[in-house]
C-alpha cells in the first residue's frame, strides 16, 4: 500500500501526475490550496497523515527547529534543464526511498540521498 502524499505547490506537475499514475494518493497544493503558507501545508498534511513532498528548504526549519512532526518529508533539491529530465531523475530516486518515507526527512540531490529520522514530539 502506498503512503499518502501532500505535494507542495513547488513540486513540478509531471511528478505529481506520475505519482498518481503509480497509485499514490497525492494531494497537490497547487490544486487544493494555491499560495498556502508552509505552516498551512504542514497543518493540512498532518491532518491527513500525509508525507510532504516539496522543493522548499523551509520545511527542514519547521521540522527540526519548529517542532512540526509530519508523517515524513521528502525535499527534492534535484535540478534539470527540462521537466522531462527532472521527472526521470525523480523517478530513479523515488524507487530507492518509497519504502522508507514514514517518519523520515529525506533530501534528494543529484549526487546523494540523505535521510534523517524525524524526532518524536516532546
Amino acid at each position: 500500500m502506498n503512503a499518502v502524499v501532500f505535494a507542495d505547490e513547488s513540486v513540478d506537475g509531471p511528478i505529481v501526475a506520475w505519482l498518481r499514475g503509480q497509485g499514490w494518493d497525492v494531494v497537490w497544493g497547487a490544486e487544493r490550496c494555491p499560495g498556502a503558507s508552509d505552516d498551512e501545508v504542514v497543518r493540512l498534511a498532518m491532518s491527513d497523515t500525509r508525507v510532504i513532498l516539496t522543493a522548499d528548504r523551509d520545511f527542514g526549519e519547521l521540522v527540526f527547529r519548529g517542532g512540526c512532526r509530519p508523517a515524513g518529508v521528502v525535499l527534492s533539491r534535484l535540478r534539470a534543464p527540462t521537466s522531462a529530465a527532472l521527472l526521470e531523475a525523480f523517478k530513479a530516486r523515488w524507487a530507492m526511498i518509497q519504502h522508507r518515507l514514514s517518519n523520515h526527512f529525506i533530501v534528494l540531490t543529484e549526487s546523494a540521498i540523505r535521510s534523517r529520522r524525524i524526532p518524536p514530539p516532546g
